[in-house]
């Protein structure tokens, strides 16, 4: 009878610490690894601003039209032809500033719970006297997680 109820209370422990490793595995985040498709800044020119998520052809002709009309698409663009059935744009394009050398850098992606959460931050800030407006426009591979866009 004691050998059962220690078998018995044996099996319960290692059941709830099996279900606790894997509550904790699952609340960590995965790192999601972007690449940066376009960084800068436009001088004396005014982007929409925003957070985009670009999952389709005819938005993402949309958002070079409008980077066609501000800079040289060929100089800050390593690509533009994207394969929409295996990965998704994320851009950011930041608020126009008075002086140049302000940058918007997209720092993290991650999925936690669920989200995608896009981490961004100023890590350069400006000290010349031309106004500008910085962006960052990386790819991910597809995913169908909301994204977040959180800003530090």
């Amino acid at each position: 009878m004691k050998t059962k109820l220690l078998l018995l209370v044996l099996l319960i422990s290692m059941t709830y610490i099996s279900c606790q490793k894997k509550a904790a595995e699952a609340q960590q985040p995965d790192n999601i690894t972007p690449v940066t498709i376009a960084k800068g800044e436009v001088n004396f020119s005014s982007l929409e601003i925003g957070n985009y998520v670009i999952k389709n052809d005819s938005v993402w002709q949309d958002i070079l039209t409008m980077f066609s009309r501000a800079i040289n698409i060929d100089y800050f663009f390593t690509e533009t032809n994207i394969d929409f059935s295996q990965y998704m744009v994320i851009a950011v394009i930041d608020t126009m500033y008075p002086s140049a050398s302000y940058s918007v850098d997209i720092t993290d992606i991650e999925l936690v719970q669920d989200t995608i959460r896009v981490h961004y931050t100023n890590l350069q800030a400006g000290d010349a006297a031309v106004p500008s407006q910085p962006f960052h426009v990386v790819k991910i591979r597809t995913r169908n997680e909301p994204v977040e866009f959180i800003r530090y």
